[in-house]
């Protein structure tokens, strides 16, 4: 039993060193791969902080993307909450924000069609109705995820990362404006499942 659990951990830690190594290899062979997000996150603090300046104006701060994406959700709130059951349409969406975009002087906002954000996107288009709808998926894959007698462990974990995935992406883009999230969204589930015991997917 020993001798076992020895060679299972000295595997493991095999594994481990193994995994580190190549991922220290891509990331020196590819420094974009960490550079690029890191970018993002800079220029994204740098304007937020920008935001809080009172000394800059309104149409410059609301340019960029951060303060497009803000400035959007705040006047959509105002707008959703006129036909707050069944929305007003993706037409509908689209001419108001190029309205948006022309009084508030942001070309950021005129070049939008959406509105940066999957919930908000939704309950503008479809209401409450159409968000009960998207936020089905989102249930479907954490019922999953939570049925621990029916389902093994890699099935779990892997399905619970594709629901963050999903809902933590969703917040400030609209993933479902674009054909590739819906078929990427399917190969990843997909995936996970064949991956799956065979008891699993018996069960």
């Amino acid at each position: 039993m020993g001798k076992a659990w020895s060679r299972g951990a000295a595997s493991r830690l095999g594994n481990a060193v193994v995994a580190v190594s190549l991922l220290v290899l891509v990331l020196v062979s590819f420094p974009r791969i960490h550079q690029e997000p890191l970018a993002r996150v800079q220029q994204a603090w740098s304007e937020i902080k920008e935001m809080s300046a009172p000394s800059l104006p309104q149409a410059q701060v609301i340019n960029s993307s951060v303060g497009a994406r803000l400035y959007m959700w705040r006047m959509a709130f105002k707008e959703i909450r006129e036909a707050p059951l069944l929305g007003h349409g993706s037409k509908a969406r689209i001419a108001w924000i190029h309205r948006l975009g022309e009084s508030s002087g942001s070309d950021a906002i005129k070049s939008l069609d959406h509105l940066h954000s999957d919930l908000l996107t939704t309950v503008f288009d479809h209401g409450l109705l159409g968000l009960l709808s998207y936020l089905s998926l989102g249930v479907a894959l954490a019922w999953i995820a939570l049925r621990s007698k029916l389902y093994d462990a890699r099935l779990r974990w892997s399905v619970a990362g594709v629901l963050w995935m999903h809902l933590s992406s969703g917040l400030t883009n609209t993933n479902f404006g674009h054909n590739y999230y819906g078929v990427m969204l399917a190969l990843s589930l997909a995936l996970a499942w064949m991956l799956s015991t065979d008891e699993t997917k018996e069960a």
